[in-house]
């Protein structure tokens, strides 16, 4: 008969469990405890904008030539950019690609013209132009619409909440610490002045992330006595927490980063720990973060669909208004074949 207790590594791996349960339990105490906030209707109300943009990721496949489709769209339906991207074409086509697209696409131009640069280089790390560079350039081009159209936007809008899909936190637009000028320095002081200047708020809101999985793990033993009502947790860049989050130490240290903490938020009624999402402020309306949370929480949070709930509804729209399917894809490729036969 099986003894159990005679199966060699069950004392070894409970240990583990427990140094691990330990350590989470330790976390929760110095980290999560004290930085709870528990949500309520905002009295303070704004006008509200969101912008996302999304990028097929299926092949548009022709006899010589890939190309994928970004869309840009804000929450009214409004479409920023709608384009099909050719991903390898020969090199002198691909720069002379680069280059139209940067002084013919209008809001590609306007962000050129905003942050006063006149090539791809300054901008953002590009790279060549093999057909792996330019697969990975239409990562690029869809990260830098959204910067565009989120700073086109501040510059239109006064007393308005914009909010991004995704993090501000940023990788694309190019940051050179020894160079005070370098694009995303400028870009970060611009955007602060057009919000201090214009009376706008902007927000980063993202759905998932290696930062929600941790928390969620360190949270779900406390979860019905302390999560009970919409809450929001404040993770400051220099928290264990975050090290443990992100490798790329210049989040951490906030060089590339528009806040000093971010947010792990349930705007739901009854919070589940699978509608968590991430919020990120500027550090200059750091102040304020709370009261913007909850001006967020009262202007709507989506019940449905599943991939929405728990979502602020601007964000939610903004998503589906953006959102590239298969089937677009296919049309796309059909109108291409029939224009090459006319």
């Amino acid at each position: 008969m099986l003894k159990v207790s005679d199966i060699k590594g069950i004392e070894e791996i409970a240990k583990i469990e427990k140094e691990i349960r330990d350590d989470m339990k330790k976390l929760f105490e110095e980290e999560i405890s004290h930085n709870i906030t528990y949500l309520s209707r905002a009295e303070t109300h704004y006008r509200h904008k969101a912008v996302a943009v999304d990028a097929s990721n299926i092949k548009i496949e022709l006899e010589y030539t890939d190309a994928c489709y970004i869309k840009c769209a804000d929450d009214e339906g409004n479409v920023y950019l709608n384009i099909v991207v050719p991903t390898d074409l020969p090199e002198k086509a691909w720069i002379n690609y680069k280059e139209k697209l940067k002084n013919e696409e209008p809001v590609i131009k306007f962000f050129f013209d905003f942050l006063s640069l006149t090539t791809w280089e300054d901008l953002t790390y590009i790279g060549g132009s093999n057909d792996e560079d330019q697969d990975s350039f239409v990562k690029i081009l869809r990260d830098v619409t959204e910067w565009a159209v989120l700073v086109r936007v501040l510059t239109e809008e006064k007393r308005c909440i914009v909010l991004k899909d995704g993090l501000l936190r940023n990788k694309v637009i190019k940051y050179v610490k020894s160079n005070p000028n370098s694009a995303y320095v400028v870009l970060r002081e611009k955007i602060k002045e057009l919000c201090q200047n214009r009376n706008n708020v902007l927000v980063g809101i993202a759905k998932s992330g290696k930062l929600i999985n941790i928390v969620k793990d360190i949270i779900r033993p406390y979860f019905e006595e302390y999560f009970t009502r919409p809450f929001a947790i404040r993770i400051p860049n220099s928290s264990r927490i975050m090290e443990l989050s992100y490798n790329y130490i210049r989040y951490r240290e906030g060089e590339i980063t528009f806040g000093d903490n971010l947010y792990i938020v349930s705007f739901l009624e009854k919070p589940r720990l699978d509608n968590l999402c991430m919020i990120e402020i500027p550090g200059w309306q750091e102040d304020r973060a709370v009261e913007i949370i909850q001006v967020l929480y009262t202007i709507g949070i989506r019940k449905l669909p599943l991939h929405t709930i728990g979502l602020p509804i601007p964000i939610a729209h903004a998503h589906e208004q953006s959102k590239v399917t298969h089937l677009v894809s296919n049309l796309i490729a059909n109108e291409i074949k029939r224009n090459l036969k006319s």
